[in-house]
């Protein structure tokens, strides 16, 4: 759910109000920003260029899943005047895949073109940075993906005993933990003896194993 500042909502429905598109690149030289306005403005420390139709974005779907969201960005090259060429071209030069980018609308006063507020939209990262010259416009164009894709990733680690004293030898927490699921387990409770002797003999047979 998108949440309005009170202001900017109130702006909203009085009509008072335009917005524009902004994308935030936290690159591992520092933060760049870029903003469909027709000059700088600043904000959470970051300026922001813009000259008219310097930025564009291709829609994106909303869901609830865990599958990761695309989003294309466009940003135009304004020749000498304010964004050239070399200006985008240095973007790619300043480690740019994985890094954080965050796309949002500024609600702008119409009345004084001030800075209303900003609200995020589109957080992810930076994935592939593609330059396209036409011979008259030069275009830069950054495909995100959403931060969901953090949750699909898998890793080497699993929930045993033996990846567990692996981290710390000394730690039985997970000892358990391969039999749970085959014979009961008396989590806190006091077991039959029966069941004392048995997983005392599971305990010798593992050890004697070794």
């Amino acid at each position: 759910m998108r949440t309005l500042d009170a202001t900017a909502l109130a702006n909203i429905q009085a009509g008072v109000s335009s917005e524009r598109l902004m994308v935030r690149m936290d690159l591992a030289s520092g933060s760049v920003g870029f903003w469909q306005g027709n000059d700088t403005i600043t904000h959470a420390g970051v300026t922001f260029n813009g000259w008219g139709s310097v930025l564009e974005m291709d829609a994106f779907e909303e869901n609830g899943e865990l599958s990761s969201v695309s989003c294309v960005i466009r940003l135009r090259a304004i020749p000498v005047q304010f964004l050239p060429g070399d200006a985008l071209a240095s973007i790619e030069a300043q480690g740019y895949h994985q890094r954080p980018a965050v796309l949002s609308i500024a609600h702008m006063d119409m009345a004084t073109g001030g800075l209303i507020a900003v609200e995020p939209i589109y957080a992810g990262r930076i994935d592939q940075i593609t330059h396209r010259d036409d011979g008259e416009t030069y275009t830069l164009e950054a495909r995100l993906e959403s931060r969901s894709r953090d949750y699909t990733i898998t890793g080497h680690r699993e929930q045993s005993d033996a990846d567990q004293r692996a981290l710390d030898s000394t730690d039985t927490g997970l000892f358990l933990s391969g039999i749970s699921g085959k014979q009961t387990v008396y989590w806190g409770r006091k077991a039959p003896e029966s069941a004392v002797r048995a997983l005392r003999a599971d305990v010798t047979r593992k050890r004697t194993s070794k």
